[in-house]
């Protein structure tokens, strides 16, 4: 089975529109094992309960914003070196270095 095939994704946007512009990418170059969460606790749960091998997040999310799921993967041991990658469109320099 090739990697793309076996990879499972997590997308989590509170933007459905963006849900699904990252979903028709991922599947373009043949990941298609992709599941969605609308916010940063949904996609928590649904980590703890059957994790993703790779995570791509929204940063700006109600309830659990992107930086504040990406602290909670890293401290629980079976999803701490799950490859996390965070979405923004905002682009000042405080936000980048945290």
């Amino acid at each position: 089975m090739a990697l793309k095939s076996a990879l499972k994704v997590l997308v989590v946007d509170d933007q459905r529109t963006s849900r699904m512009l990252i979903r028709d990418a991922l599947d373009q170059i043949g990941i298609t094992q992709v599941s969605f969460a609308v916010d940063g606790e949904e996609a928590l749960k649904m980590m703890m309960a059957s994790p993703a091998n790779f995570i791509i997040s929204d940063f700006n999310m109600p309830k659990l914003d992107g930086l504040q799921l990406l602290k909670a993967i890293r401290s629980y041991a079976p999803t701490k070196k799950t490859p996390f990658v965070i979405l923004t469109g905002r682009g000042d320099k405080e936000l980048v270095q945290k």
